[in-house]
């Protein structure tokens, strides 16, 4: 079963970027279709770096949270050691929240920038 969630993940991630068609941001959309190539190709590969790094991240806080549960099911756990986990473990949400507005960032200024000047942008439902 876990592998077939892997799958369905792996193939959701993969079609996502083909069929994604609307880019919705601070409530202006833009459609994936009007953009030009180059856009396309950029955004693309933004969404390829951000599931890179965001998978390397959770991967990282899967083996923190692991770590956890394994000093907590000790007799007497090291509370100075659980501290520096969850510092740890703290530390990288933040990074995967600072992906992400990185992501959104860079989104904004690939579909927006030069489409504000044309006054093309339409207000989302």
């Amino acid at each position: 079963m876990r592998y077939v969630n892997l799958m369905i993940l792996t193939i959701f991630f993969c079609i996502t970027p083909m069929y994604a068609n609307e880019i919705v941001i601070e409530g202006c959309t833009r459609y994936f279709n009007n953009l030009t190539n180059e856009q396309k190709t950029e955004i693309i590969g933004l969404r390829e770096d951000l599931i890179i790094k965001s998978n390397e991240i959770k991967q990282q806080l899967k083996g923190i949270r692991i770590r956890i549960q394994q000093e907590m099911r000790k007799e007497s756990p090291d509370w100075d050691y659980m501290d520096e986990l969850n510092k740890d473990f703290f530390l990288l949400q933040n990074q995967l929240t600072n992906e992400l507005i990185k992501y959104k960032k860079q989104l904004e200024r690939i579909t927006y920038e030069e489409y504000e000047k044309y006054g093309q942008l339409k207000e989302a439902d």
